[in-house]
């Protein structure tokens, strides 16, 4: 069944998507900016892994993969999947992020300690919530050759 805006309403506004992917392109696009992040102490691991242009590249790509799956919103049967993928790639990457803040030698507490977790909590929910999605639509069979 599509809603009136176009959009199947099997699939509703996924807000905490939304927020996600806005933090991820916010996250990459911070680290795009002209200016040298990686200087502070908390980022010395994640830097000897690679660069801010490297690790700015990778959010803004997750963000605009999910916000891209996010806008079709479920008029594609595979977009639960995206979905889906897009918020184990957010887990991960929260989950390293505080990992390396935490293992980092000498550097002060850092203020992610404390919202790491919690955005890690709401990428589970968003994974199952896709995944949900997806078992619902069928996003995870194959469909007949002719079949969208």
């Amino acid at each position: 069944m599509v809603d009136r805006n176009g959009h199947s309403a099997a699939y509703p506004d996924r807000a905490i998507e939304w927020l996600f992917t806005a933090l991820m392109l916010a996250w990459g696009g911070w680290l795009l900016m002209p200016w040298d992040t990686f200087k502070s102490p908390q980022y010395a691991l994640l830097a000897a892994i690679a660069g801010e242009s490297v690790w700015g590249a990778w959010s803004v790509s997750i963000g605009l993969i999910r916000a891209a799956a996010l806008y079709v919103n479920g008029a594609h049967r595979r977009t639960p999947a995206i979905r889906a993928l897009c918020a184990m790639l957010g887990f991960v990457w929260w989950l390293v992020l505080a990992y390396l803040f935490l293992t980092t030698p000498g550097a002060p507490p850092f203020a992610g300690f404390s919202w790491y977790p919690v955005l890690m909590v709401f990428e589970v929910m968003c994974i199952w919530r896709s995944a949900a999605d997806g078992y619902h639509s069928r996003a995870f069979t194959r469909r007949a050759a002719n079949a969208r």
